[in-house]
């Protein structure tokens, strides 16, 4: 017997202008209502990402000496809102509005010698209000990525049978939120945390095996509280066999002898 009942709709939107240039202008849309109802309250939940504009240029013009090493740059910024409105049912009604406001950037650099270095980040500022309070939080996310393909060289020529791809990955994140409870005027912070990792991938083909080794380290550290944190540090190595097969031929059906 069903003891939660879920009732989910969705509708999202987008449209893109093209500018002269290598301008580009994209606006989307998106708004999701759900219902739930289960034995012990109800709940109405509303989110909306409105305003969601981005745009950018997809091709930088460059002076022709610097275009000859670095072939493209593009780069894009934005500007989104996001809300939540969620309320709860049953003996008391309560509800929680959360506003997110964030600006996201990204910058996409490619050279003539096959290196990719990419640039993510995000800002972000966010206020909720709820019966017990308001809360207020940042967000702050830098994210730097570097790919490249080198050939074998020397006897591994003879055994790879494809580039060896290499990735770095270079994140940062950084997570403060605090809250003013009714009848007061300080903002306590109770999350106030800093994550960052670093990532190195390499990956093959080694007759006839698509082999990855990556190495990962992780530190996450939280300044609120106790101030708890940890830092991992992971080696790990894939493995996956390739098949290559010809046409299957069809088979033919054996008469029947009775």
């Amino acid at each position: 017997m069903a003891t939660t009942l879920v009732d989910r709709r969705s509708v999202s939107s987008g449209s893109g202008i093209q500018l002269p240039g290598t301008i580009f202008l994209n606006l989307n849309y998106q708004r999701t209502r759900a219902r739930a109802l289960d034995r012990r309250s109800d709940r109405d939940s509303k989110s909306r990402i409105w305003p969601d504009l981005r745009t950018g240029i997809a091709e930088l013009p460059l002076p022709a000496a610097l275009r000859r090493r670095l072939p493209r740059i593009s780069v894009s910024v934005g500007v989104q809102e996001v809300l939540q409105d969620v309320t709860f049912g049953g003996g008391v009604t309560q509800r929680r509005v959360r506003v997110d406001r964030r600006a996201p950037i990204e910058m996409t650099a490619e050279w003539a010698s096959g290196l990719i270095a990419r640039y993510r980040g995000l800002i972000g500022r966010g206020k909720g209000d709820d019966p017990t309070g308001v809360t207020e939080c940042e967000l702050v996310e830098h994210g730097l990525s570097l790919e490249t393909r080198l050939a074998p060289a020397g006897g591994l020529a003879d055994r790879i049978g494809g580039p060896l791809r290499i990735s770095l990955a270079l994140e940062y994140a950084e997570n403060t939120e605090c809250r003013v409870v009714t009848g007061q005027d300080v903002c306590v912070d109770f999350i106030d945390q800093v994550n960052r990792s670093a990532r190195l991938a390499v990956d093959t083909e080694l007759s006839g095996l698509e082999v990855e080794a990556q190495v990962t380290v992780v530190d996450r550290r939280s300044f609120t509280g106790l101030g708890t944190g940890f830092s991992q540090f992971q080696v790990g190595v894939w493995g996956r066999m390739v098949f290559e097969s010809g046409p299957v031929e069809r088979l033919q059906r054996v008469p029947d002898l009775f």
